[in-house]
């Protein structure tokens, strides 16, 4: 599948397009889109709340649940916190099984390949749709 990169408005496909895509999914509050509201994540919600292992296991079924539910390419395979601070920093290792051609109903497994979002980047996302976090 093509799609058209939100920065630069050139054509994007393959692996970079899914990644565009997964982040879009996790920056977009469910009920924010339009047309889609069923579209979207808790993941950016539970990224301001008071970290505890809780809040860290919701954050982990999110992400599992945001890309199983939205994005047919990929299942997730692994995902992991590798690092945490105590200001609630963290990074985590998402790990999926890459499908192609799944949106053509080829479910044949290319192999597990890492997603890595740019902090900055997702920051930006949050502040954007929760000003009153900045």
């Amino acid at each position: 599948m093509s799609g058209m990169n939100r920065q630069t408005g050139k054509l994007l496909s393959g692996w970079d397009h899914v990644v565009q895509s997964v982040r879009v999914i996790f920056t977009t509050p469910f009920f924010e889109r339009v047309m889609r509201g069923y579209v979207g994540s808790h993941v950016i919600r539970l990224l301001g709340e008071n970290v505890s292992a809780q809040t860290l296991l919701r954050i982990r079924w999110g992400i599992a649940l945001a890309i199983d539910l939205f994005e047919p390419r990929l299942t997730p395979y692994r995902i992991d916190i590798t690092e945490f601070d105590r200001t609630g920093a963290s990074t985590w290792v998402i790990e999926v099984i890459y499908r192609p051609n799944a949106l053509s109903g080829d479910m044949t497994p290319s192999g597990i390949r890492t997603l890595a979002f740019d902090p900055d980047e997702l920051k930006q996302a949050i502040v954007a749709a929760y000003p009153e976090a900045a």
